[in-house]
């Protein structure tokens, strides 16, 4: 836990409220005990964060929620140590992400998605959201960044899924600030002020009306090319938007579903609930498991008190059952013992020693007892097995009279728990249909948004190019009129002065 403790403190160490970061940098710094330069210090504590990450065991809960609650106390306006970070918070993912080999990526990813999920706090819910999608663009540029041979594609395609999956309303809240800032920038160039800037004219210098309504038919024309990009553009954001709604929604219907999948299957087992679905539109069902528990308690009960009725009828039966058993086995064995040990109990002479000695002995006598014997010993044993069938008969008939006594309440009990268990299985084939359903509907919702952003992006880059030849095209064709004013006023110069 000490690594946990120190990448905890080191994070925490950096969570300040004020935007002048950099100004309050040194007392981060002596808080983390790193007394060197600036950028130096802060290049040193994100390599220290890296390595301490890298060796948190990810199946550690207490590791990941320590690493995601720091995290997500970095300030968002902290700006970035170099130009290819936007912020403190993506340098600082960047570095957990991309730090080692490619072969370690995916799991690197999940580790550190693992830490923003363990986080539940509601006061850092947004900026966890804020979080999770900063890594799902993370994600998204290692999937098609170019040399990522060795990494499996499948596989980061689906992080890719995973991560914008679980930042819904990530995206939600990023196409309403692409809304917000396309509306400002259609705002500003609809200004008059904008073409009064454009064609503003030099102090002392009086304006020139053709050159003026040239500039000004130049200037509109490409004012109004780039307000109607805007205006399309935003047009686009506000789909995107509305395409981020209904994801938000359906993922929250698949988790809903997901959650009444998972009650129900603990429901049916003997173990507490761990998953709860109250406010949500399955919580209904609480009711629903609270009567499958108590009518499987019943069923059990009945079956006890049935079983308990049976052992108190047939105890002293089975007793004596067990005795005749007993006795019937005894007298087997008896008659499995040699003649010569028959005769000598039967007579009290020892039969081989009166042989040896040459006396005399009545075979025929000897013969007859015992077959006397054999004889009573074969009446006796069935005379036991005649009780024991009897009273074998007697536990039957007592089993059958407690059987008939509770047929009714056990049949009654077991109706209703497989009423109850139909009516669980109906849900869960209920909540499994709209679960695939909403997987659908949010993987044809994240491939709409990627073809929204597709199009939003070609307009991006559409006006960017233009600007750019707008500024070319002026340039070269200003210094070429330029050229050619000189020139033939030159030649029309009658004076012969240059």
């Amino acid at each position: 836990m000490g690594k946990k403790n120190r990448l905890h403190e080191n994070l925490e160490a950096l969570h300040n409220e004020d935007s002048m970061a950099q100004e309050e940098y040194a007392e981060v710094a002596s808080d983390v005990g790193l007394r060197q330069a600036e950028d130096s210090s802060m290049n040193d504590l994100v390599r220290a964060l890296t390595d301490q990450f890298l060796n948190i065991d990810s199946e550690n809960s207490r590791d990941l929620s320590a690493v995601g609650m720091a995290l997500s106390e970095i300030p968002a306006e902290m700006p970035g140590l170099t130009d290819n970070s936007t912020s403190f918070r993506e340098e600082i993912l960047s570095s957990l992400l991309f730090t080692g080999d490619e072969e370690g990526f995916v799991l690197r990813a999940e580790k550190l998605r693992g830490c923003l999920e363990s986080v539940a706090t509601h006061e850092h819910s947004g900026a966890i959201e804020e979080l999770k999608l900063l890594v799902a663009e993370l994600v998204t540029e290692a999937l098609f960044a170019e040399g990522d041979d060795e990494t499996p594609a499948d596989t980061l395609g689906e992080l890719h899924h995973e991560s914008t999956q679980l930042s819904a309303e990530g995206l939600l809240q990023k196409a309403a600030k692409m809304q917000e800032m396309t509306t400002t920038a259609r705002e500003y160039l609809a200004s008059d002020k904008v073409l009064t800037s454009i064609l503003a004219t030099g102090a002392g210098r009086p304006g020139n009306p053709v050159l003026e309504a040239a500039l000004r038919s130049l200037a509109e024309a490409s004012v109004t090319a780039i307000a109607n990009s805007l205006q399309e553009q935003e047009e686009q954001v506000k789909i995107y938007k509305d395409t981020c709604e209904k994801l938000v929604n359906a993922k929250a219907r698949m988790d809903e579903s997901k959650d009444c999948l998972d009650f129900v299957e603990q429901a049916s087992k003997s173990d507490g609930l761990i998953r709860g679905i109250e406010g949500t539109q399955y919580q209904w069902l609480g009711e629903l498991v609270d009567q499958f528990r108590n009518d499987q308690e019943s069923y059990d009960r009945i079956c006890d008190e049935k079983t308990a009725a049976v052992t108190d009828q047939i105890s002293i039966l089975q007793s004596e059952s067990d005795q005749l058993g007993a006795a019937v086995r005894k007298l087997g064995a008896e008659t499995l013992e040699p003649p010569q040990s028959v005769l000598q109990s039967l007579t009290g002479a020892d039969v081989e020693s009166t042989a040896s000695e040459g006396g005399e002995m009545d075979y025929e006598e000897s013969i007859t007892q015992y077959l006397e014997w054999v004889t009573t010993q074969r009446e006796s044993i069935r005379e036991l097995k005649r009780q024991l069938a009897r009273v074998d008969q007697q536990m039957l008939d007592a089993e059958i009279e407690v059987d008939k006594a509770f047929s009714s309440k056990l049949a009654s009990a077991l109706q209703k728990k497989e009423e109850t268990v139909k009516r669980l299985n109906d849900a869960h084939r209920g909540a499994k249909k709209d679960y695939e359903e909403a997987e659908v509907l949010v993987a044809g919702l994240l491939s709409d948004a990627d073809e929204i952003l597709e199009g939003i992006k070609r307009l991006t880059d559409s006006r960017s190019n233009f600007i750019g030849d707008v500024e070319d095209s002026i340039t070269t064709t200003m210094i070429k009129l330029g050229e050619v004013l000189y020139e033939g006023n030159a030649r029309a110069n009658f004076d012969g002065e240059a």
